[in-house]
């Protein structure tokens, strides 16, 4: 190995430990609101075909950032679409 790689492999570790370290808890926070929110609307388009909404990033995004309400939000946007 080139020792320049070396030295940029160890400066990324150290910056992805302190992003960890310093942003940890809201990385995990948005990951479990990522996965209750795939749950959540992977149910509720079974239970309403009518009105589902797909599932991807985009919903994803806004189920992460914005919990419940945000889904909520993006049922009634579908309804009155």
């Amino acid at each position: 190995m080139n020792g320049d790689l070396v030295i940029f492999i160890c400066i990324g570790i150290c910056i992805a430990i302190l992003v960890w370290i310093l942003f940890g808890k809201q990385i995990f926070n948005f990951i479990i609101n990522g996965v209750a929110g795939f749950i959540i609307i992977y149910c509720i388009n079974g239970l309403l075909p009518t009105y589902a909404i797909g599932i991807n990033l985009l919903t994803m995004g806004v189920a992460s950032l914005l919990g419940i309400p945000g889904i909520i939000t993006m049922y009634i946007i579908s309804m009155v679409i």
